[in-house]
Formats: C-alpha cells, sequence, structure tokens
C-alpha cells in the first residue's frame, strides 16, 4: 500500500429504503421495544457468548482443563434401569442419595483441592519472584479469587442442570403414552417401581402411596441441591475472606430449575398412580367378601330355616368366588411406572371367601 486508501462513503440508512428491512424494524406490539424473533435470538446469543468469556488467567485456563475430568459426572445414576425386578421407591431413593454423595465427596477431595492447589501455586510463585503484596495487590487478587468462585460456580450450576435434566428425562420416559393406563408398561415391559396393594378394613390401599411416591422422588432433587451447597468458596481455603459467606451456594430449593423438575416429575407420578384405580376396578367383583354386612349375611342366612337345596346354592357361591379369585384375580400388574402387586390382597379375599363357607356348613 503505497498511499491511504479512500474513506467509505458513509450515509444514514433508513429502514423505510427496503420493505424487507422495515419490516424486521417494526416493534412487535405499539408499546414494546421487541423487534420480532429475530431480535429476541440475537439478544440471546449476545447474552449466551457473554456468559461464556472467561477472563484469560492462567489460573482460570488450568481450571477449565481441570474441570474437564469432571464436567461428565452426574449426581443421579439411572443407568441400567429399569431393572428385571421392579425396585422399592426406597431403595431407588437410597441409591440415588449414596450415588449424589459420593460424585460431591469426589469433588471435594479431587477437583476442589486440585483448583485451590492452583492458586497457591500462583501466589507462592508471586512471593518468590518477590512482587510486594501491597493494598492494591490484595484487592487484585480478592477480585481473581471472587471470579473464581464465580467459575466454579458456572461449573457446579451446569453440573446440576445436567443431572436434573437426566434424571426428569428418565422418569417422563414412564408416562403414559394416552389416557386408557392399559397394562402394558414402557417399552421392553418393565416397570420401575413396585407398589403393594393392600387390605385396609373393608377396602384396599397402595403402598407407596401416589403422595408418598412423589415426595420420595422430589426429595431426590432437593438432596442434589443440599449436596452441591455444601461445596466451600475457594476464598476460604486460601485464608481470605468473602462477603458472600463461605458457601458456594449453588441453588436453593425454590429455584426455577428444581421448581420446573418437582412440577415434571409430579406429573409423571400423577399420570401412573391412576392405574391404581384400574386395579381396585379389577377386584371390585370380589370387593363384597371383606365386608362386614356380607358376614351378617350368612350369619342371618344360618339362623334362618332354608332348603338343602337353597344352603348348597350359597355355599357354592362362595366356593365359586374362592376359585375365581384364584384363577381371575391377578397377582401382579405391570403399569408404566409402576408393578402393582395384589397378592396379599388376593390370598386375603380368596382365605375370607373360604371362611364365609366354612360359616354355612
Amino acid at each position: 500500500i503505497v498511499e491511504p486508501p479512500k474513506p467509505f462513503a458513509r450515509k444514514v440508512f433508513h429502514p423505510s429504503q427496503d420493505p424487507s428491512v422495515a419490516a424486521c424494524a417494526a416493534s412487535k406490539s405499539p408499546h414494546s421495544l421487541a423487534l420480532g424473533q429475530w431480535h429476541e435470538d440475537v439478544i440471546a446469543s449476545y447474552e449466551a457468548v457473554e456468559r461464556g468469556l472467561v477472563v484469560n488467567h492462567d489460573g482460570t485456563l488450568k481450571m477449565l482443563q481441570t474441570w474437564e475430568k469432571y464436567s461428565h459426572l452426574l449426581l443421579c445414576n439411572v443407568s441400567g434401569l429399569p431393572p428385571v425386578t421392579p425396585l422399592e421407591v426406597e431403595k431407588f431413593k437410597e441409591a440415588q442419595h449414596a450415588h449424589c454423595e459420593k460424585v460431591v465427596h469426589a469433588l471435594k477431595k479431587k477437583w476442589l483441592p486440585s483448583v485451590v492447589d492452583i492458586f497457591r501455586k500462583d501466589a507462592a510463585a508471586a512471593a518468590a519472584a518477590g512482587i510486594p503484596n501491597d493494598e492494591d495487590e490484595s484487592s487484585g487478587d480478592a477480585a481473581i479469587l471472587a471470579a473464581v468462585s464465580a467459575l466454579m460456580f458456572n461449573q457446579l450450576r451446569a453440573l446440576l442442570t445436567n443431572s436434573v435434566k437426566t434424571y426428569v428425562e428418565f422418569l417422563q420416559k414412564f408416562t403414559p403414552a394416552d389416557n386408557k393406563h392399559t397394562a402394558e408398561g414402557p417399552d421392553g415391559g418393565r416397570a420401575l417401581f413396585t407398589i403393594k396393594m393392600l387390605v385396609e378394613g373393608e377396602g384396599c390401599k397402595f403402598n407407596p402411596s401416589a403422595g408418598s411416591l412423589a415426595k420420595t422422588l422430589l426429595a431426590i432433587l432437593d438432596h442434589f441441591v443440599a449436596m452441591l451447597n455444601t461445596l466451600p468458596r475457594i476464598e476460604g481455603d486460601l485464608g481470605r475472606n468473602s462477603a458472600l459467606g463461605s458457601l458456594l451456594a449453588v441453588c436453593t430449593l425454590d429455584d426455577e430449575l428444581i421448581a420446573e423438575a418437582k412440577a415434571d416429575v409430579q406429573a409423571v407420578v400423577e399420570a401412573n398412580m391412576e392405574a391404581t384405580s384400574e386395579m381396585l376396578r379389577r377386584y371390585a367383583p370380589y370387593q363384597y367378601l371383606l365386608s362386614a354386612e356380607t358376614e351378617k349375611r350368612v350369619e342371618d342366612f344360618n339362623k334362618a330355616d332354608h332348603s338343602l337345596v337353597e344352603h348348597t346354592a350359597e355355599i357354592l357361591r362362595f366356593t365359586k368366588a374362592t376359585i375365581d379369585v384364584g384363577e381371575k384375580a391377578p397377582d401382579e400388574v405391570l403399569f408404566n411406572l409402576v408393578s402393582i402387586n395384589a397378592s396379599a390382597v388376593k390370598q386375603k379375599v380368596a382365605h375370607r371367601a373360604q371362611e364365609l363357607a366354612l360359616l354355612l356348613t
């Protein structure tokens, strides 16, 4: 280049010069500054880039390299599920809690010391080089450590987000495909949890109930948050105080991430636990055998005068009920999320029919 290039001609462009540009520049509504979906996408992309910016401090670059060893970790472990035999929900909860605690323990004992070691070495190197530790330098160190804690927060937040997403999506695989709640179960015919159908008084109950099942599954999300919030800020390990406290406080229980996840899990449970009404329908023809009114009628029948034919017919009615329960009433039925085990009810109803038949002999 032997001489400076001529400057570009500058002319103010107005959207009215191009109809397509004018359409894009128009507000979505008279009272809004938003310019349409393209504008929202640009803003979202800008914010995403801004969140991803990292100061190229040597220590933070090393932190990013260190995190690559742990970024694949999840606080939940749903591999190999559902099992061949459905689980009790409490055992599932215990397994998830144990895995979560194992991951957090690894972060505390391996990842966190690695990060602390990076900045201890930096401080030692600065001291060896004779760099003075005056007030300005101390404030600079505090700012760096605050940025390090912020990066640690973002890394742990990403781990939590991925864990919650994996956990919720796993449970959503068991959402019924329709509203019939037939006994087809999920793909592969495996249910995740076993629920017992039990006799209670003259009726039946389910253990765990819908409320108890939901509470247990939601408690797993609470445990994710509680465990991650035990990780400390780096300032404390390096002997510095932080106005933000000693812990990173990655998330709260009322955070939008957790609230939405809980709503999704609750919806899955409610959709599946409607299957309990199907089991009650299947056992409805034998419900009368558990009634005190039925026993009173048998006693009244015995006190009254009846012919041999009538007496035999009444005995055969209860004998037939015993046979029907054994042949037609299901012991266990697979639904999507749950397998309902009704063997206790079946045994109780059959035994009750035999008792009533014996009262007539």
